[in-house]
């Protein structure tokens, strides 16, 4: 700014002004600074921030001082036609100052374009009253004060405490299903065989004393639950649902497809009779009968069991001689295009 008053010429034929609305301000107070240029409308006006390059203008924005004014942006930038075909461009800045009592700027230069060349104008300095922040009972500028006391707030802490709950039940849950999971992958005990649980039920009666079982009814329904249960598991029937005529009569209908030998689907029945007779009847059973009743049970069972254990071995037997009479003959078996027609 000064290398530029220093090359300025002056002009006759341009007439620059400066002014600003306000009387007075506070320091760091926001005003507006109004920079005219009246010239005969043959050449282009150039401003204050017009005439410095842009390397000298901060990227954060403009910060043009002036003075003891501090330009930070233009508000607005116009131009009037006046009487004669003159014209005044004229420019408004953003200013603001942190002088003490007053402010001003001496000279402030405008330029002119006509053609080629480039003509600097100065326009009379202004001056800016700033008030004081200080009252009368206040004659100078006090130090900082001591950071004012607040109580402690404690939505911290809760915000904290919530936050550890909320993780650590996240970790809970993590580690749970972890196990879970290594709990669903180890392989479950198979079942025991059928035969086996029946056979165990069965030496549980026997070991009772039937002459000092007071309810011979219960004795009887579990009698026929492990009897039931047994074929209703081995040889795949309704035996658990269907009543003693309807179990028998499946048992002999499908006996080609379930080996059940026919002299021991006869035995169950006599069993299951009995016992209903004794559930639904109201007979007291005699003791020897019943023992009957109990290892005739046990036979039906055994005998079923080792006539299911020959059928299923059997069945081993004719796909193993099939597989190796395929092995021998690959072709044996292939369907003839007769066939597949």
């Amino acid at each position: 700014m000064t290398l530029m008053l220093a090359f300025a010429c002056p002009a006759s034929a341009q007439q620059a002004s400066a002014w600003i609305p306000e009387d007075s301000v506070y320091a760091g107070d926001r005003f507006s600074l109004v920079v005219e240029l009246g010239h005969d409308g043959a050449g282009e006006s150039l401003f204050p921030h017009e005439l410095l390059p842009d390397s000298l203008i901060s990227d954060a924005g403009m910060r043009l001082p002036l003075g003891d004014f501090l330009v930070l942006s233009v508000r607005s930038r116009g131009e009037r036609v006046l009487a004669d075909n003159a014209v005044l461009d004229s420019v408004v800045y953003e200013t603001t100052t942190f002088a003490i009592d007053s402010a001003r700027v001496d000279a402030i230069p405008v330029g002119l374009v006509v053609r080629n060349d480039t003509t600097l104008v100065l326009a009379e300095g202004v001056e800016l009253r700033v008030a004081s922040l200080l009252t009368e009972a206040d004659p100078q500028l006090r130090d900082i004060t001591e950071l004012a006391q607040f109580p402690r707030s404690w939505w911290p802490w809760i915000v904290s405490v919530l936050l550890g709950l909320i993780a650590s039940w996240l970790i809970w849950r993590h580690y749970r299903s972890r196990r879970d999971d290594v709990a669903d992958n180890i392989p479950s005990t198979p079942p025991p065989p059928p035969v086996e649980v029946a056979l165990e039920r069965l030496a549980e009666l026997e070991a009772m004393d039937l002459r000092s079982i007071p309810d011979i009814k219960a004795w009887y329904v579990e009698l026929t639950s492990i009897l039931r249960t047994y074929f209703a598991e081995r040889a795949d029937v309704h035996a658990l649902e269907a009543t003693t005529g309807e179990l028998i009569e499946e048992l002999t209908r499908l006996r080609a497809g379930r080996p059940v030998p026919p002299e021991w689907i006869a035995a169950l029945h006599d069993v299951l009779q009995e016992a209903d007779l004794v559930k639904f009847a109201d007979i007291r059973p005699v003791v020897d009968k019943t023992r009957l009743l109990l290892r005739s049970s046990r036979e039906t069972i055994e005998h079923t069991e080792r006539a299911y254990r020959q059928a299923e071995e059997e069945a081993r037997r004719r796909a193993i001689e099939e597989a190796a009479r395929k092995a021998v003959d690959p072709e044996e078996g292939t369907p003839t295009p007769h066939d597949q027609n």
